[in-house]
């Protein structure tokens, strides 16, 4: 795989957006299952499509898969992250995110069936005051 910031671009927002972001649905509290409540990180990162960027007005637009909590990575898992779940798309872009701006609950969980931790965002969404970097990647 080629260097993971190689053919990185930096974006700028779409300045002309139809409408407002609705708000999150709030998440069950039983869905959440065992969880473990960490101090934030500093910075995490969300990979997102280039349209799913190009669509953020106030908040950062995010497709079904996060329906029910926002999912991060932290800079190690990132290049797993995107190995896993970005392989065949031919662009997508990488969000550095500072916690600290960050509404909702942070939780350090592992994914039902497995043992790998993650931070999942419940009850929040991502501002783009939050957005402290953007690359676009392409293949």
């Amino acid at each position: 795989m080629k260097s993971f910031f190689s053919l990185c671009l930096v974006l700028t927002l779409v300045t002309s957006c139809g409408g407002q972001e609705e708000p999150r649905k709030p998440s069950q509290q039983e869905q959440i299952g065992s969880t473990k409540v960490e101090e934030r990180p500093n910075f995490l990162y969300k990979v997102i499509s280039r349209d799913d960027w190009a669509k953020s007005c106030k908040a950062v637009h995010l497709s079904s898969t996060d329906a029910d909590f926002i999912h991060l990575s932290t800079e190690d898992q990132l290049e797993r992250i995107i190995e896993k779940y970005w392989a065949s798309a031919s662009e997508y872009v990488v969000l550095k995110i500072e916690t600290a701006k960050l509404s909702g609950k942070l939780v350090l969980e592992a994914n039902p069936g497995g043992t790998n931790q993650y931070y999942h965002l419940y009850n929040g969404s991502i501002p783009l005051s939050a957005i402290v970097e953007s690359k676009l990647n392409k293949k």
